[in-house]
């Protein structure tokens, strides 16, 4: 461990862990003898001797303690300590961005589109609150951050993001042109706006269109600029031509793809506005196409991601105090269906006379009112569902027929000893991903193994919820388990279903609203087609049994 490496004292910070080295400064997390926990990033000794870089260091440091946002990382504290610059950070438990893409090109699946929009609406809105800030007297602060990257934005393993470093990189910019070729900036072209790499003034667009490369690359997983010529990198950020994000990733919608297409103009006049309303953007779709995403979206998916490393450093950040929301259950009010953008932004107390209070306001707030109409509303709804049972009941009456379909996929008992989940789990860490469980699926369903077969199912889906594969292998699960209508009707407008699927839910299909004649001429025709499936023989005791229930049929 070198020198800058080494743990102990530093001032009235305890260095308990040494987190990474930048490339300006070593990161350590840190307490202070009341306990509290801190990121501290301690000046590397090339720049704490380099006075230009120090005189914008330490005015840019007292700007960034005025910004105090949920998503913008708090500076604490800074200083000069041991001969050695350090700025004292809020600690957040989770991972960078930078390493959640690198997590999905390795795994190989899409990061979830609502995953996505809810980190880039996050840190728009801590962009926009940064740029419209004004000091004591009503003027604009004018602060830019200018190196908006995958390693400058923090997701917590709670979900929240987190944009990192105001103001840093400005005086890491203003420093030696030595220092800054030294690694500083290397990696960093490929984040940098048209005018930025062009050598112009520049904006709070900049942010935004550098914001809008890291949305780009969580959206398809790729890299948008990136070469590992620096030169032809620039060269490709100054052209801005960007490629629809569809071409990488055909499930994105066309709403949000004109929004990533808008941030990412060339000219600033093109792109949005502000961040604010970049930000706006991204609410509206997900409050049309995701309404129930928040921040717990991204933090299942980030702990999906990171299993090992969220159990590890866990333990440790409860004992710091972390609470964890995905147990301590919180409260809804993130959820984007019951909150606008600026109602979240501007919560001001204000009076309201009673007289004002319409209905709604009385269901949502007032116990006594809410506690009654939803009595009501069960007993309406319990009312309607038997009586819609009944009436369903005495227009279809049993049959055999449909116990055989719920029935028939359990009809060979397991050979195997079952695995259980928290094997399976194991199994899981492991063998590693999708392909996988995909397999264990496909032999836990040929064994008649049908809770391990469940079981797999439900891992392939956390890993990748949107291949078409486990959609259809998930309906014919539902099936197997007498849920007919909602499998059937998913499976009838499901796209990608291979040939055998297609004629095997027909047939299913087919058997379940009673048509056992045309269940019968599907159920022979897969017999006729796909001897070699794996369902074939399953398939056959269906055709006997149906040809005993029909009889002999007449000749057309």
């Amino acid at each position: 461990m070198s020198a800058d490496e080494q743990l102990g004292r530093f001032g009235r910070y305890s260095l308990i862990e040494h987190l990474a080295k930048g490339g300006m400064a070593q990161i350590y997390k840190a307490a202070t003898p009341n306990g509290k926990v801190f990121t501290l990033k301690k000046i590397l000794s090339d720049y704490s001797a380099n006075p230009d870089f120090i005189k914008m260091f330490l005015e840019e440091a007292k700007i960034s303690l005025n910004l105090k946002h949920p998503h913008i990382v708090r500076v604490l504290d800074f200083g000069h300590v041991e001969g050695a610059y350090f700025l004292a950070m809020e600690y957040v438990f989770g991972k960078d961005v930078g390493s959640l893409l690198r997590a999905s090109v390795e795994k190989r699946v899409f990061i979830p589109i609502e995953v996505a929009c809810t980190i880039i609406w996050q840190c728009a809105r801590g962009l926009e609150y940064a740029h419209s800030l004004v000091d004591n007297f009503g003027k604009p602060s004018g602060i830019i951050h200018r190196d908006i990257s995958p390693p400058n934005i923090l997701i917590s393993f709670n979900g929240d993001s987190k944009i990192l470093d105001f103001g840093i990189a400005k005086a890491t910019r203003s420093s030696s042109r030595q220092n800054t070729r030294s690694g500083v900036l290397k990696g960093k072209f490929s984040y940098m706006s048209p005018e930025q790499a062009s050598g112009q003034p520049l904006g709070p667009l900049s942010d935004l269109f550098s914001l809008g490369i890291v949305f780009y690359e969580l959206l398809t997983s790729r890299s948008l600029f990136f070469s590992q010529d620096e030169m032809e990198t620039l060269e490709r950020v100054r052209k801005g031509e960007v490629p629809k994000p569809s071409q990488h990733r055909k499930d994105l919608p066309d709403v949000l793809e004109r929004i990533v297409m808008k941030a990412l103009e060339r000219k600033e006049k093109n792109r949005f506005e502000s961040s604010g309303e970049f930000a706006e953007a991204i609410r509206s779709f997900l409050k049309t196409t995701y309404p129930r995403s928040d921040s717990r979206s991204v933090a299942k998916f980030l702990r999906a991601c990171f299993p090992e490393d969220f159990k590890r450093r866990a333990k440790i950040s409860k004992s710091e105090g972390w609470v964890d929301v995905l147990i301590s259950g919180a409260s809804d009010e993130d959820l984007l269906i019951d909150r606008s953008f600026s109602d979240h932004e501007n919560k001001t107390p204000h009076a309201i006379s009673r007289h004002r209070i319409g209905f709604l306001q009385r269901i949502l707030y007032d116990p006594r009112t809410s506690k009654k109409v939803w009595a009501a509303t069960l007993k309406v709804a319990l009312l309607v569902t038997l009586a819609f049972g009944s009436f369903w009941i005495y227009q279809n009456p049993p049959r055999e027929a449909w116990e055989f379909v719920v029935n028939r996929m359990h009809a060979n008992p397991p050979t195997e000893q079952k695995i259980q989940p928290e094997e399976i789990s194991e199994a899981n860490l492991k063998q590693g991903g999708f392909a996988y469980w995909i397999s264990e699926a496909t032999k836990a369903e040929a064994e008649g193994r049908f809770d391990d077969y469940k079981t797999a199912l439900e891992r392939a889906k956390e890993i990748n919820p949107l291949d078409s594969n486990i959609q259809s292998k998930w309906q014919f699960f539902r099936i197997s388990q007498g849920d007919f209508v909602e499998a059937c009707a998913s499976l009838k407008g499901m796209t990608g279903l291979s040939a055998e699927d297609q004629a095997l839910s027909s047939a299913i299909c087919a058997e379940a609203r009673g048509d056992l004649a045309l269940a019968l001429q599907s159920y022979s025709e897969f017999s006729q087609k796909f001897p070699s499936d794996y369902r074939a023989d399953r398939v056959k005791r269906v055709v006997a049994y149906l040809q005993e229930s029909i009889g002999p049929r007449e000749p057309f």
